[in-house]
C-alpha cells in the first residue's frame, strides 16, 4: 500500500513562478498541467498518507480533525465509533527538503511526463524550490491498457445487465434466491463465515444480484 502523503499548494501559481528550472527543460504544457492538478506526493515527511498544505506566506501545514465519540438515541456510546468534524491545518517546524512530483499522470503529446521537486525548509518555512528532474515516456502501451481494462469493465456490466433482465432469471431472484438468501442471513447472523459457503450450495449466482 503506498501510504506517501500529499503536498498541495496554497498558490500554486506562486509556486511555480519561485522555481528555480536550473537546467531542466519542461514544456509549459505539463507546466500548466501541473498547475492545473496541484497535488503531489512525497515520501519523506511522515508517510502515513498525510495531507500537508504549503500556504501563500510559504509556511508548511499539516491537516488534522476534530475527533468526537458517536452518541446514539439512547444516549450509550457506540464502540469504537469515532467520527470527526471541523477541518483545520497546524504549522509544522521541519527543516530539511523534501521531493515532491504529481500523483497523477501528466499526460502530453502521448508522453507520460515525470517531473521531480525538490523544496528547502527552515523551521517550517519554505525558502527554496528547484526542479531536479523531468523525464518522459511512451503512454501508448499504458493507455490501451485502461481502455481495455475499462472496456472489460463496460462488457462484465452490460451482460451482468442483460442476465438480470432475463424474465427466467427475474422468476428465479424473486421467487427463490431472496427468500433463501434472507433466510441463509437470518440463519448465519452469528456465524457469518457459514453465509457464503451456504449461499454458494443453495443460491447460484448469488454474487449477481
Amino acid at each position: 500500500m503506498d501510504m506517501s502523503d500529499t503536498v498541495l499548494f496554497e498558490s500554486v501559481e506562486k509556486f511555480i513562478q519561485n522555481i528555480d528550472w536550473g537546467k531542466t527543460e519542461v514544456p509549459n504544457e505539463v507546466i500548466c498541467l501541473i498547475k492545473t492538478n496541484n497535488s503531489f506526493r512525497t515520501r519523506d515527511l511522515d508517510s502515513s498518507a498525510s495531507d500537508y498544505m504549503v500556504s501563500f506566506e510559504g509556511s508548511l501545514k499539516s491537516q488534522y480533525f476534530e475527533e468526537y465519540e458517536y452518541v446514539c438515541d439512547n444516549d450509550k456510546p457506540i464502540r469504537s465509533a469515532i467520527k470527526t468534524k471541523g477541518e483545520y491545518w497546524i504549522d509544522e517546524c521541519f527543516s530539511g527538503k523534501i521531493n515532491i512530483f504529481s500523483d497523477t499522470y501528466i499526460d502530453f503529446s502521448n508522453k507520460d511526463w515525470y517531473v521531480l521537486f525538490e523544496l528547502s525548509f527552515i523551521n517550517g518555512f519554505l525558502v527554496k524550490s528547484k526542479c531536479v528532474k523531468c523525464t518522459k515516456s511512451d503512454n501508448i502501451d499504458r493507455k490501451t491498457d485502461q481502455s481495455d481494462t475499462q472496456e472489460c469493465f463496460i462488457n462484465k456490466r452490460q451482460h451482468k445487465q442483460h442476465f438480470l433482465c432475463n424474465k427466467f432469471i427475474k422468476i428465479y431472484i424473486n421467487c427463490y434466491a431472496r427468500p433463501i438468501m434472507w433466510l441463509v442471513s437470518k440463519l448465519t447472523n452469528k456465524f457469518p463465515k457459514f453465509k457464503k459457503a451456504l449461499l454458494g450450495v443453495f443460491v447460484p449466482f448469488y454474487y449477481l444480484f
